[in-house]
């Protein structure tokens, strides 16, 4: 969960940038511990809604599970990426933000 975090963490440093247009909508593990997940937002002040569970069959059927953390584009309710797995550093997000403009 330790990537997870720290991925988030990039995320939303790179989404502060000059990258209008972007909603970043974070969905939780469905197998993830709940306590341990309330912790990790408290402690790194998200908003709650980070605490939704991913429910979406597509999501899950494209391979979200197998590895964590992981990222999708979506564009007017379609998937515009594949699945994009592993943790990301700020410059890596911004080759990606910019690729999925």
């Amino acid at each position: 969960m330790s990537l997870s975090i720290k991925g988030l963490s990039e995320l939303q440093s790179v989404l502060k940038g000059d990258h209008p247009g972007f909603k970043l909508v974070v969905l939780l593990d469905p197998d993830a511990d709940q306590i341990e997940a309330e912790k990790a937002a408290q402690k790194q002040k998200w908003d709650s809604a980070y605490l939704e569970r991913n429910k979406s069959t597509t999501l899950l059927k494209s391979g979200s599970k197998i590895h964590f953390p992981n990222y999708v584009f979506f564009s007017a309710g379609k998937i515009e990426s594949h699945l994009i797995a592993g943790y990301k550093s700020q410059p890596a997000f911004e080759r990606l933000l910019r690729k999925y403009k």
